[in-house]
């Protein structure tokens, strides 16, 4: 059975993907690559969305916390992120004066101290999905404030 079509306007785009990738869409009965293509990428987009709320929660409540500890990493770095995340926050939160730092800045802020056994409890609990959005709101947040001083 063909995908469903989009009801809203499609764009034409061109995206040079990894033989693997390729073979993924080629397996799917009945739907051409640009269709699998499609639905593969409307598909993270519901599941992404699904796990945004929290993720978001996450991130307005830690904001400094996300941005020291995802300062050096980048879109692409969402592998890693998916599977490390607990373990790089709670990393980079025990380099000296990193700790000190963010928690001088929520005091700046009159933001709450954090309570770091439940940020790394609560980081832990998340899915790949969320985790991954987390760094994707991160590194865009860091971008659009770059372009902004430049």
């Amino acid at each position: 059975m063909p995908a469903k079509p989009s009801r809203q306007p499609l764009e034409r785009t061109s995206v040079q993907l990894p033989r693997q990738t390729i073979e993924l869409l080629d397996s799917w009965p009945t739907l051409n690559r640009s269709e699998a293509l499609r639905l593969v990428v409307d598909r993270y987009v519901y599941l992404e969305t699904a796990s945004a709320p929290q993720a978001e929660r996450l991130v307005d409540k830690y904001r400094p916390v996300f941005q020291t500890a995802l300062a050096d990493l980048s879109f692409d770095d969402f592998r890693v992120v998916a599977r490390w995340l607990p373990a790089i926050v709670m990393g980079a939160m025990a380099e000296e004066g990193v700790r000190d730092d963010v928690e001088g800045e929520r005091s700046r802020n009159d933001d709450p101290v954090i309570e770091w056994r439940q940020l790394e409890s609560e980081v832990a609990a998340l899915d790949p999905l969320a985790r991954i959005w987390i760094l994707e709101s991160v590194v865009r947040e860091r971008i659009r404030e770059q372009e902004r001083e430049e």
